[in-house]
This record gives structure tokens, sequence and C-alpha cells, in this order.
């Protein structure tokens, strides 16, 4: 468990209810473990105000382009100035999967 949780971590084919508020796209340099180069790459980001029925202040961001359109599909059919989902994720390396769904 992280000490200062300022961050949402997806864990393995385990559920994760987010409240999410203003999404922005941001570049961020990584290091790419496959071939060991730093790169620039741009990732959806997310303030978090509630994770798994608790009130938190967090960030949630994904480099994933598939969950990064499921998510912006859900952010502009919302009638609220959040959206509130489940997302289960399932690693399967370069074929990883996510489950999203909206609640609420």
């Amino acid at each position: 468990m992280s000490v200062l949780g300022n961050f949402v971590k997806l864990e393995p084919e385990r559920p994760k209810r987010l409240k999410l508020t203003r999404p922005r796209i941001e570049e961020r340099i990584i290091h790419d473990p496959k071939t060991g180069m730093t790169k620039v790459v741009r990732a959806l980001v997310f303030d978090c105000i509630e994770e798994d029925g608790r009130p938190v202040s967090k960030t949630f961001s994904t480099l994933s382009e598939k969950l990064a359109r499921m998510l912006l599909a859900i952010w502009e059919r919302r009638t609220k100035d959040y959206i509130y989902v489940e997302i289960i994720w399932y690693p399967r390396d370069f074929a990883t999967e996510y489950e999203v769904r909206v609640l609420e």
C-alpha cells in the first residue's frame, strides 16, 4: 500500500469504482522496459474525487489508447461534472483488456 496515496492504482482483475473529473492530456517521459529507452508519451489524466466509495483527492491516468477512448466517450455523454465508472483491468501484455461500466 502506498504511503502517500496520490494516484489511483488498478489491480489485476479487481473492480475499481472511480468518480472522475477534469480530463486532460499530459505529456510524460517514461522508461520503456522492453526497449530500455526513454520516450515522451501522452497520457489521459483525470482528477479522482471518489475511490471505491470513499472521498479522495487523487490522480488517475492511463497510457492505454483503448481505455482512454472508452473513458472519453463516457465523458462526452455525461450529464454531471464527473463520470462514475467501474474499471476492471485484465493484463495480457500487448493484449491487455479493460472492462468499463458506467455507474449511477
